[in-house]
């Protein structure tokens, strides 16, 4: 029931902001522990495998061979926002070129802003996967990872290592303290995001999206944290 109501709402917002998207018709299925997708959509149909999101204690988890970062967010309280995902990456999301770490940061920081609008009671640790804990680590050392991406002139590296560590998943952020939350650079990417739009009010969320300068979106942000 939690579930129907998340989507429902969300599916909701979903059709306001895109109206020309279709909204799909959802099903669900076992699906043998298919990890590498448990949410899908071909045309009109959505299918979520609900073995994937049996919670972090299940059992059999650890038997795939998942580090515990990726099994801590295999839980109900999971699927809305996967779905939502899906949605965006199929109907949505452009596969613009990604060059710098700034383009990635950009990027990851428009589906975020996304999920805020199509899923707004949704709390932030779920959004990003991150721990209560974590998240408190990103908020209070902000602005220190911002400095150390500027300082060490990182935000147009093009190298892939570089971008990995402040992009992709994993149990820490290398370079900082063990208690940090991977994927740092998608979280000063959101903020950036969040300060561009409150910087312009009239833009829509499907405008937002057609803004493909990454380099426009950080200026005129004025983002200081």
């Amino acid at each position: 029931n939690k579930q129907e109501k998340e989507l429902s709402d969300a599916f909701g917002r979903y059709h306001y902001f895109f109206p020309e998207n279709t909204i799909p018709e959802i099903f669900t299925y076992v699906s043998d522990l298919y990890y590498e997708r448990p949410v899908w959509l071909k045309d009109s149909v959505l299918v979520v495998a609900l073995d994937i999101y049996l919670g972090k204690d299940f059992f059999l988890y650890p038997h795939l061979g998942l580090p515990q970062y990726k099994i801590r967010c295999m839980g109900p309280d999971y699927i809305s926002t996967d779905v939502m995902k899906t949605l965006y990456f199929e109907n949505i999301w452009s596969n613009q070129k990604q060059n710098t770490l700034l383009d990635r940061m950009i990027t990851s920081g428009k589906i975020l802003y996304y999920l805020d609008a199509v899923l707004p009671v949704t709390p932030d640790t779920i959004k990003l996967c991150y721990t209560k804990k974590q998240l408190n680590w990103a908020e209070e050392n902000e602005k220190n990872v911002w400095a150390f991406i500027v300082h060490d002139e990182l935000l147009y590296s093009t190298d892939y290592k570089t971008q990995a560590n402040l992009i992709q998943d994993g149990p820490f952020t290398k370079g900082f303290s063990g208690e940090s939350p991977s994927r740092l650079g998608v979280f000063i990417g959101w903020h950036i995001v969040q300060e561009y739009m409150l910087k312009h009010p009239e833009l829509s969320l499907q405008e937002l999206m057609n803004v493909k300068d990454a380099q426009l979106i950080l200026q005129q942000s004025g983002y200081k944290p």
